[in-house]
């Protein structure tokens, strides 16, 4: 795993206690987006990488069954642990919760009908290697389904910026990163037809998300992948930059203090033959 990989997974096992439990309906729409359009059926074997707190996993459960089984992994050890205590609470007897890497899930050849990640693969370091290894773990007719980003909320992006502007000059100034090879829907296309993938298919939903307040927004911020922008800010610099995010989402209040963003999201699903 590089460093800059490392550092995000990190992120994610600080964010892990909030991650998903701020009432805020971001990731469980967007999960649903992924399992309706994957279609599992009673007794299939699923496995779903970079599952977090269990937003996919939980309803590919629901969905299997008692016949069926779910195999979740994620290489942050807090996130695996809330799930797993979740499961618990929930008494969800049909799935595993493990530590393990979306770039290279470590499974048997043919051994899930379902393979999903839920806004992971564009995150990795070799979408087109990870790809190619759930062609691998797939049974024959098996169907692989991911989520990426769209078109994001203009005013999320106008906050982001406005925080970004107080990294340390060296670090604001590398410019945006590249596009990766799954961030457009023809790059997606590709890479799963490449891997061997056919019925490949990218449709975009969109979803709305409610914030109650600006301390709220906040709240949601620290709790996900933003996190991972608040964390390399010099601590000295970060309560001055969440204040101008907040300025910048303050102009977008509904007139009773409330707001609203919304994400295009893409779920992508393909079919080993």
């Amino acid at each position: 795993m590089s460093d800059d990989s490392r550092e995000i997974y990190e992120v994610f096992d600080l964010v892990s206690e909030e991650y998903d439990q701020v009432g805020v309906a971001f990731f469980q729409p967007i999960a649903e987006a992924l399992v309706k359009a994957v279609a599992p059926t009673p007794g299939d074997c699923a496995l779903d990488v970079g599952c977090g707190r269990g937003a996919v996993t939980l309803r590919l459960a629901e969905l299997v069954g008692p016949s069926g089984r779910v195999t979740s992994t994620d290489l942050a050890e807090g996130m695996v642990q809330r799930l797993r205590a979740d499961i618990d609470a929930r008494n969800v007897t049909n799935v595993t919760v493990e530590i393990g890497d979306a770039q290279r899930p470590d499974f048997a050849a043919e051994s899930f009908d379902i393979v999903t990640g839920g806004l992971v693969v564009f995150m990795l370091a070799d979408p087109e290697e990870a790809v190619a290894t759930y062609f691998r773990l797939l049974a024959s007719g098996g169907s692989l389904g991911f989520t990426t980003f769209g078109a994001q909320d203009e005013v999320f992006e106008a906050a982001m910026k406005a925080i970004a502007d107080f990294l340390p000059a060296q670090e604001g100034e590398t410019g945006p990163m590249e596009p990766g090879p799954v961030s457009t829907i023809e790059g997606i296309a590709d890479v799963l037809g490449i891997a061997g993938f056919t019925d490949i298919r990218t449709n975009e939903v969109t979803v709305v998300s409610n914030f109650e307040d600006l301390d709220h927004w906040e709240r949601w911020l620290h709790s996900h992948g933003a996190r991972v922008l608040i964390e390399a800010l010099p601590a000295d610099r970060r309560r001055a930059a969440i204040e101008a995010g907040r300025e910048v989402v303050s102009k977008a209040n509904g007139g009773d203090g409330t707001f609203r963003f919304t994400t295009v999201v893409r779920v992508s699903t393909a079919r080993r033959p």
